[in-house]
């Protein structure tokens, strides 16, 4: 049995890893508290994506709705799909968030705080631990049948309709409430209440940017960035020129793609780093966006022409023999460019 976490500071997105297990699985099982659109259509992906005929294939989706989260609209989208069978909780208090893939071999199973939402599938603040065993082992059995218990709990197929149309009528769009004395997390409101309210605009969904490298840092500026970067081991720096790419940042982007367009197309690589955090810093030739990065940690190698053909392909570069390339933004998950470059990339190793 193998484990590894996954939280907001992987290369992987829990979406992008399951979107791996599902490519070599035949089966799914999926239990989530709440389930939105966004987290049908990674059903969706993730039901495309299953190996053998589709007819096979066996995707099982059980979804509660307590706290009125989970949209009715995304519970009709999954049921007009043939080989997709939905049911409803019926504990008001459901709050599994639990997938599991099997195939001929292996069982992989994914479990921790991530609901089927836009947030947990590729944002920030969750935790999941994915386990890959055997398909026979004690583990994935004692998943199949703790599943299975779920799953029988629940309303039966012949009533989901019915179910479901119930909850459409009644359902509203979910809001919080602060009443004093009865939220647990009350006094952290009245702490952080007004700070939260000037800061309410929407956060970055913590996606990829995409950033071409086309000059220097003056030694100036490099030595004014090391200062500011003062504490952080090797360290790097990309200095962003645009403040569109810096607001990301600042809102919560923490991962980058870069190609650096100096020198032969054959000779550059595609590297991929995590932002350590944003400079605003005005200088004299350089501009005043800067970003701080940690060393890379993978690579794809432009030397093969196979590589610069995928870059064109996915619409990140217009042309192969000079890489010509713009500055993009790359949705994690489900939209699959990021997810792609990862496939294509290798970890970069670094001596102890």
């Amino acid at each position: 049995m193998r484990a590894r976490y996954l939280d907001s500071r992987d290369v992987e997105t829990l979406s992008e890893a399951m979107l791996k297990a599902a490519s070599r699985s035949r089966e799914m099982d999926i239990a989530a508290a709440f389930l939105t659109r966004a987290g049908a259509e990674q059903v969706l992906q993730l039901t495309r994506r299953l190996k053998g005929p589709q007819k096979k294939h066996q995707v099982r989706v059980l979804v509660g709705t307590w706290l009125n989260v989970t949209e009715p609209a995304a519970l009709r989208q999954l049921r007009r799909v043939k080989g997709v069978c939905v049911r409803i909780a019926k504990p008001n208090g459901f709050h599994v968030k639990h997938v599991s893939f099997r195939g001929a071999t292996d069982a992989v199973a994914f479990t921790g705080s991530a609901n089927f939402t836009a947030k947990g599938l590729g944002g920030k603040g969750e935790l999941v631990v994915e386990i890959t065993d055997k398909i026979h082992s004690s583990t994935a059995s004692a998943e199949r049948d703790a599943f299975r218990r779920l799953w029988v709990d629940a309303y039966p197929d012949d009533l989901t309709a019915k179910v479901i149309n119930a909850y459409a009528r009644e359902w509203k769009s979910p809001r919080l409430f602060i009443k004093k004395g009865v939220l647990p997390g009350q006094r952290l409101q009245a702490r952080f209440g007004k700070q939260a309210a000037k800061n309410s605009a929407p956060k970055d969904d913590g996606s990829v940017l995409w950033l071409p490298v086309r000059g220097t840092i003056s030694d100036e500026t490099e030595d004014a960035l090391n200062a500011e970067a003062a504490g952080e081991k090797s360290c790097n720096f990309i200095g962003l020129n645009r403040k569109e790419a810096f607001t990301r940042i600042q809102n919560g982007t923490r991962h980058v793609w870069l190609l650096d367009l100096r020198g032969q197309p054959a000779d550059r690589n595609l590297v991929f780093h995590r932002i350590i955090r944003e400079v605003e810093m005005l200088t004299e030739d350089d501009g005043r966006y800067f970003a701080i990065l940690a060393p890379a940690s993978r690579s794809i190698s432009l030397k093969k022409r196979s590589n610069r053909e995928a870059l064109k392909k996915l619409g990140l570069v217009h042309r192969l023999d000079s890489l010509a390339s713009k500055r993009r933004t790359l949705k994690p998950g489900a939209q699959g460019i990021a997810a792609k470059l990862v496939e294509m990339s290798t970890p970069i190793k670094r001596a102890p």
